[in-house]
């Protein structure tokens, strides 16, 4: 697919939520001059020029030989240097005279840019003008918690996240053909709330040319590129950014079983970022899956030390699945595996696959990349049902760990849309985010009782959230919280139904009875209202 195909949104075209967004497209034969252009960018949304160049090279993909260079002049006078890319004829096609160049502008104003070629061919320069249109901007590392993320304008994210690893399965299969379908799946998980998109199985091993990065698999065709399915990727971001959700790779450079020259790999990395860079939709950039199997951690620092320093937008590194110390200086984010079939394996913030999470990255975001799939074979420990599920889950949450649904599985036809356990995922994230003060919890497992299957978390003497994985009583000591008066709430995580209790003075020893038979979570709000409300005990509120 190209730019102008009329099917599918392009960067900074008019959108029915962004008004008035033109991408500037220029056409200059064997040189560039000057440009500009009245049509305005969004902050944060990619700006693009698009320019010829007639010259034959013997790989126009390879940096060494040729690379479009830029330099750009936000209207508060920084400077961001980067580079274009190779794009063929411009709309797919493999073979043509095209270069592109992108921007995520991160100012509003007036924006100045010159480029040049590294073989001295006449470059040029131009302005753009950049507006704000209330894009959300990239993720970055909340300031509020570190364990959290935010957004670039410094509001909150709620994590609502979704892998859709089993892509990589169907698409092997046959069962999978086209990206379309993958877009309408995740659209309508995003109308459900779901924000951000553990996305794979769109790039194939070397060998399988028709969903590789690469043409061929031979050492000169690592540095030569496929560039229908690059254009068809960036169809993806395109929709994330259009809607304001994001998407990150849980192994989207290369095959595992693939590794590749430092100085060789030095050329996808400049490709990788030039293309996909200036998209903020596009995140957490991850070489392969679970790394410690394959790779060197001096390998892993060079690539990913060397990506950071060449791509000028905050960006979150990530690498699937074990964090090391060493990683400090560009990991933005872990990608924990801890797979959790109760509410005890991933109620941690250290544990993990490979040696897991060290310091710091433990104070830092850990999505639970591979904690809860739901494998009804019970692969590798995974979460087998509904039930699994939503106990992993719980048992991240209440760690501070942001879990990720997904389905999986190596027997065919055993998942894949078949998922028991998304609906309580939602019932967990609906209830965080409308009755938690989640953010400001730390660690209270201390305060109830692992032998009565109980894990907690909260901020002492004002909040409690304990689930209770089989049901029965909850005793908490509040006889710190001398003339407290907190609310009582449970919550059935299998239906979403949340039961008020009368409230209760604080300064004793408490037991609290659930009135749910089986897995039950109690909600304990200190109440700041001057003239509490009664309500009858076991009566049941809405699932909303």
């Amino acid at each position: 697919m190209g730019l102008y195909d009329t099917d599918r949104p392009s960067i900074g075209v008019s959108r029915p939520r962004l008004p008035g967004l033109l991408v500037c497209l220029v056409w200059l034969a064997g040189m560039a001059t000057p440009f500009s252009s009245s049509a305005a960018t969004a902050l944060y949304d990619v700006w693009e020029i698009q320019v010829t160049n007639d010259k034959s090279y013997g790989n126009p993909f390879d940096f060494r030989e040729i690379e479009l260079q830029a330099t750009f002049t936000s209207p508060s006078n920084k400077t961001y240097d980067f580079f274009g890319f190779y794009d063929g004829d411009g709309q797919g096609g493999q073979t043509g005279n095209v270069w592109k160049l992108r921007f995520m502008p991160m100012e509003t104003g007036t924006w100045n840019y010159t480029y040049t070629w590294t073989d001295g061919t006449t470059g040029g320069s131009g302005t753009f003008d950049v507006v704000d249109t209330g894009l959300p901007g990239p993720l970055q590392v909340a300031a509020d918690n570190p364990w959290y993320f935010e957004t670039a304008r410094g509001e909150p994210f709620h994590f609502r996240g979704l892998g859709f690893q089993h892509w990589q399965i169907n698409v092997s299969r046959g069962i999978v053909t086209d990206r379309a379908q993958l877009m309408s799946d995740m659209q309508k998980d995003i109308d459900q709330g779901y924000n951000l998109f553990q996305v794979d199985g769109l790039i194939r091993r070397c060998a399988s040319p028709i969903e590789s990065w690469w043409l061929e698999c031979s050492e000169a065709g690592k540095t030569r590129f496929n560039v229908a399915l690059w254009d068809g990727y960036e169809e993806i971001l395109r929709f994330a950014n259009d809607r304001q959700v994001y998407i990150f790779p849980f192994a989207g450079m290369f095959y595992q079983g693939e590794q590749y020259d430092f100085t060789t790999f030095m050329v996808f990395l400049r490709y990788w970022a030039a293309r996909f860079g200036p998209f903020y939709s596009h995140m957490g950039w991850s070489m392969t899956w679970e790394w410690t199997e394959v790779l060197q951690e001096s390998y892993v620092n060079d690539v990913m030390t060397y990506l950071d320093s060449i791509t000028p937008f905050p960006k979150l590194y990530s690498i699937h699945d074990a964090s090391r110390a060493s990683f400090a200086s560009w990991m933005g984010f872990s990608q924990r595996q801890q797979q959790a079939n109760d509410v005890f394996k991933g109620n941690c913030r250290s544990c993990g696959q490979h040696g897991g999470v060290e310091s710091p990255h433990d104070q830092r975001p850990i999505i639970g990349a591979e904690d809860i799939w739901e494998a009804p074979a019970g692969e590798w420990g995974f979460p087998r049902n509904a039930t699994e599920v939503m106990r992993g889950a719980w048992g991240d949450v209440l760690a501070g760990i942001m879990p990720l649904y997904s389905e999986w599985s190596t027997v065919a036809g055993d998942v894949f849309g078949k998922g028991t356990g998304k609906p309580r995922i939602k019932i967990l994230f609906d209830f965080l985010y409308s009755e938690v003060d989640y953010r400001r919890h730390q660690s209270l497992n201390s305060a109830v009782s692992a032998a009565d299957q109980q894990v907690a978390s909260g901020i002492p003497n004002e909040e409690y959230l304990v689930y209770d994985q089989d049901g029965g009583s909850v005793t908490l000591d509040l006889s710190a919280a001398q003339g407290a008066v907190f609310q009582v709430l449970w919550l059935d995580p299998v239906t979403g139904t949340r039961y008020p209790q009368p409230d209760t003075d604080g300064g004793s020893q408490i037991t609290f009875n659930s009135p749910i038979a089986g897995d039950s979570v109690l909600l304990l709000r200190l109440r700041t209202d001057p003239q509490p409300a009664t309500v009858p005990s076991g009566v049941a509120a809405s699932t909303n």
